[in-house]
């Protein structure tokens, strides 16, 4: 009986009920999205940027011996044409 107040059981409101749920839908979706986008976005930040100083802190450490050589490198080849001007 209540639902005879509120819908008409005699009309066809399916294609407007449809609508209205996929626009319903749509909206719920695009609001959740953007929300775990964000979240999502800044927890991997969170996680990753430890991960990340570490990574390029080894590479720096693997490098540095190398980095050494070539800047001794360098300023011997500098001070050495240094003395022959």
């Amino acid at each position: 009986m209540l639902t005879d107040l509120i819908e008409d059981p005699s009309a066809d409101h399916g294609a407007e009920r449809d609508a209205l749920a996929q626009d319903v839908f749509a909206r719920v979706m695009s609001q959740v999205e953007g929300t775990l986008a964000l979240d999502l976005e800044r927890r991997l930040a969170q996680h990753l940027a430890p991960q990340v100083h570490a990574a390029v802190a080894g590479a720096l450490g693997d490098l540095r011996p190398e980095l050494a050589r070539t800047i001794g490198n360098a300023v011997a080849e500098a001070m050495a044409r240094r003395q022959v001007k």
